[in-house]
């Protein structure tokens, strides 16, 4: 599980990084970065950012 959210962190942090050379207000990043968690991982991610 670990793994996995390391290399899907890995992977996305390009686009968020794009994202926010675009300018993108911030709340606006927030809920993109849950819905794609959510897309791609599911709950058990957004669980593990909470316990974060």
């Amino acid at each position: 599980m670990i793994l996995r959210l390391l290399l899907v962190e890995f992977v996305m942090k390009d686009a968020w990084i794009a994202l926010e050379d675009m300018k993108i207000p911030s709340e606006s990043l927030g809920v993109f970065r849950s819905l794609s968690y959510n897309s791609i991982l599911g709950l058990e991610v957004q669980m593990s950012f909470l316990v974060l």
